[in-house]
């Protein structure tokens, strides 16, 4: 199953004030993330190999966001992710 315990890794950040975020998510073969607050979810998912990155107009307040390894869903392998937030 693609949600179970350590497929995904958090971190929590804050925007001070509304306006482009550019997330960045390096490594692996397929990363993914998914930046969330309540009532809202922006999705950095595509095919390109090796990297994620997305622009996106938020709101000032309190984020998370989930990222993953999309090629090793349901296995029990690791990999590193650099994550870059702008």
């Amino acid at each position: 199953s693609f949600n179970k315990l350590g497929n995904f890794a958090y971190a929590r950040f804050t925007l001070p004030a509304t306006g482009n975020l550019t997330t960045v998510l390096a490594g692996g073969i397929d990363p993914d993330f998914v930046i969330a607050r309540p009532g809202f979810r922006a999705f950095g998912f595509t095919a390109t190999a090796g990297s994620e990155s997305q622009t996106i107009n938020l709101a000032a307040g309190n984020y998370v966001i989930a990222v993953t390894e999309a090629a090793f869903s349901g296995a029990n392998q690791r990999v590193c992710l650099n994550l870059t937030i702008n």
